[in-house]
């Protein structure tokens, strides 16, 4: 199941590479979901590694092959 924090994650981790102008596969990122609750996920190389939320690993499979 895939939870609202986790598309949270997914869109943000996709965004910060195409404002960056790198592939998500290069990226580590810790990303915060702050809204009416507040979740946290530790992203490398495209793979959620370590989360509060429940986010699968497989979240961020089939990443864009060009950010932007």
């Amino acid at each position: 199941m895939v939870w609202l924090h986790d598309i949270s994650h997914a869109y943000c981790t996709g965004r910060a590479a195409e404002l960056l102008k790198r592939h998500i596969a290069q990226l580590n990122l810790a990303v915060w979901h702050l809204g009416g609750g507040g979740s946290t996920t530790a992203v490398r190389h495209a793979t959620a590694i370590a989360t509060t939320s429940g986010c699968p690993a497989n979240l961020f499979s089939n990443p864009p092959a060009t950010a932007g």
